[in-house]
């Protein structure tokens, strides 16, 4: 049997923007296929329900589930699935239209433009994520229900909002 396995170290091309899809990787064993890197069409794609990232892969890997062997500051190691494991269908919670764009701004300016009308809040540590340099980054959204689409230099993140009625 082959296994199919990467390597990153920090310094190579990529690593950056693997680290940033890992940020969304799942921890709940309930969903053990969200506990894998799925690689398609090209992308890395990591979700834990609650928010989704998204880069393009800056090496050929083929299509398919990736555990994920070591993830430090330093070194990513993936092992390519010989599970036949079905990764969600990510497309459907992407914003393709959206009513309102904030560019330019810092994950706190972010988190208090939209939760200023009492409406909707975003886990503030999932924004951090989204937001991994101090690059500008665009937010895309619809309403305060509808996922927040932030586009930074290393890909995209999907974040859902928390429902705050206090």
């Amino acid at each position: 049997m082959k296994i199919t396995g990467y390597t990153y170290h920090k310094k190579e091309k990529g690593f950056a923007e693997l680290r940033f899809v890992l940020k969304a990787l799942s921890d709940d064993a309930s969903h053990h296929v969200l506990m894998h890197l799925c690689v398609r069409d090209g992308q890395f794609i990591c979700t834990d329900w609650r928010r989704l990232h998204v880069s393009e892969a800056q090496a050929d890997h083929a299509d398919g589930l990736y555990a994920v062997l070591c993830n430090t500051a330093k070194l990513i190691v993936l092992s390519k699935c010989v599970d036949d494991l079905k990764f969600p269908n990510t497309e459907q919670v992407i914003p393709t239209l959206s009513d309102h764009m904030v560019s330019g701004c810092t994950a706190e300016r972010i988190q208090h433009h939209i939760s200023k009308d009492g409406g909707a809040c975003l886990d503030h540590q999932y924004l951090l994520d989204a937001i991994p340099t101090k690059e500008p980054v665009i937010v895309e959204f619809t309403d305060e229900l509808s996922p927040y689409k932030v586009s930074n230099e290393l890909g995209f993140a999907v974040i859902m909002p928390i429902r705050s009625d206090a």
